[in-house]
Order: C-alpha cells, then sequence, then structure tokens
C-alpha cells in the first residue's frame, strides 16, 4: 500500500513538473467536426450539463478516435474530465490542445491554469497564465487576453502579491473594457477575508 502510494505521488509530481514548463507557441492544424461528429458533441454537452460526465466523456472520446486533431471534442473532453474531478487528466488533454492553432487555444490556457491552481500549484498556473497571454496576440483573444490576466490577478491575491495582482487586474481591464470593474479589485487585497471575495469572482472558464 505504501509503495503503490508512494509511487501514485512520484507520478502526480512528474505530471506537475510537466505543466509547469513554459509553453511553446501552437503549430499544429486543428481539425474541424463532421456534422455527425457536431451532433454528437451536443449530445456530450447534454450529458455534461446534466452532471453525466461518464457519457459525455465516452461521446468526446468517440469523436477522438474517429478525429484525434478535433480541438473542439478535446476541449469538452477536458472540461467534463475537470468538472468530474479528475484534474490530472483534464490536463494532460488540455496540455495536448495547447499545441493546436484553434479557436479553443485560450481555453485550454485557462483550464489547466485554473486547475493547478485550485490544487495549489499556484507558481506553475502564473507560469501559463503568463505564456498564454504572450501566445494570444491577435486582437481576436483580447476578451480571452482579459480572462487570463483577470485570473492571474486572483492567484496573485491568493498568494497576497498586491502590486502584481493590481497590474494583472489593470492589463485585463485594458485588454477588454467590459471588465473595467475588475478595477474595484485593484482598491481590496488587503485583508484574508478581502481575498477570499475576490476568489469567489473568478471567471468561469467554459465557453459555453
Amino acid at each position: 500500500m505504501k509503495k503503490t502510494l508512494i509511487a501514485i505521488l512520484f507520478v502526480c509530481a512528474l505530471c506537475f513538473a510537466a505543466f509547469g514548463q513554459k509553453l511553446g507557441k501552437p503549430t499544429l492544424t486543428s481539425s474541424p467536426l463532421t456534422p455527425a461528429q457536431q451532433r454528437i458533441l451536443q449530445e456530450g454537452i447534454v450529458f455534461h450539463d446534466s452532471k453525466n460526465y461518464v457519457d459525455a466523456i465516452a461521446k468526446y472520446r468517440s469523436i477522438l478516435a474517429e478525429n484525434p486533431d478535433a480541438t473542439g471534442a478535446m476541449y469538452e473532453l477536458a472540461y467534463s474530465l475537470s468538472d468530474k474531478g479528475d484534474k490530472l487528466a483534464a490536463m494532460k488533454i488540455a496540455n495536448r490542445g495547447t499545441k493546436y492553432i484553434s479557436d479553443e487555444l485560450p481555453l485550454f490556457y485557462l483550464l489547466m491554469a485554473n486547475n493547478l491552481d485550485d490544487l495549489g500549484k499556484s507558481d506553475d498556473a502564473i507560469k501559463i497564465y503568463q505564456d498564454g497571454v504572450k501566445h494570444l496576440e491577435d486582437k481576436a483573444f483580447a476578451g480571452y487576453r482579459a480572462s487570463l490576466q483577470y485570473n492571474l490577478g486572483v492567484t496573485y491575491l491568493r498568494l497576497k502579491k498586491y502590486p502584481e495582482a493590481r497590474q494583472a487586474l489593470k492589463s485585463a481591464v485594458e485588454n477588454n473594457f467590459s471588465t473595467r470593474v475588475l478595477i474595484i479589485c485593484c482598491q481590496w487585497s488587503t485583508t484574508d477575508q478581502n481575498t477570499r471575495s475576490r476568489l469567489s469572482l473568478r471567471l468561469p472558464v467554459s465557453s459555453r
């Protein structure tokens, strides 16, 4: 039993080390879903929304078995795995998704970093938030950059790094003016209670 636990912890450590490495720019091409695969994806989403993650995951995996470069199914799979509680598996799929040039690219960054942050790996989460911001230079991704910077600010608040949090939240506002309410957060973060209140406002990662 002890050896098994040590082996599990060792594997987890390796996984976290891999996720904490610098993310490279995506180079692979995403594959669109066929009409039939799109219908299966929607069926999976219905299962997910009813919290039937097992059947949702099965639907997404069936798509990827036919179309392994379908980032739409890849993201939904990672999202369902995450909500099911299988954070490491979710991050593994999301990490694979970051290799592709796709509309889901920002969501993969968010999912990976949010999960690392929730698992107490804030330093690794920060690296991913920062890499994601660098890789999302296209103006079309400004809103997603704002989400990454917002969550980066939340992480800094959790770590009581208030100047860094203020800068990240300021950048979020500059990238997406609809997030201007976040400026209020720059005046917060003087106590643990305020920090916890701020964390409850974290943006959702889902694209739906």
